[in-house]
């Protein structure tokens, strides 16, 4: 089962002055979108923006693109860690 994100959800609009983003992806064993979203909500700034790419009640599974700046990411990382253990980090893209 590969875990890579379309391109097109992670094709969302960036501010002009943002040159340096990366966006992570984020799977976990929960249909509890807005529950696990709220939770990284919590533990990440305001400037990570978080979406919720899907939701598969068959498997139990919920995917999350997580957008930060590039100098950010270690503090990202280890919010997401400290925050969600239990998750599973995927591709980090970088845009330009």
């Amino acid at each position: 089962m590969s875990l890579a994100i379309r391109t097109s959800c992670l094709d969302l609009p960036l501010p002009a002055s943002d040159d340096r983003t990366v966006t992570l992806e984020l799977c976990i064993d929960s249909t509890q979108a807005l529950a696990t979203q709220r939770s990284l909500r919590n533990a990440l700034s305001d400037e990570t923006r978080i979406v919720t790419v899907s939701v598969d009640y068959k498997r139990n599974r919920s995917r999350f693109a997580i957008s930060a700046r590039r100098d950010a990411i270690d503090t990202v990382l280890t919010a997401v860690m400290q925050a969600l253990p239990e998750g599973e980090l995927g591709i980090i893209r970088s845009h330009r």
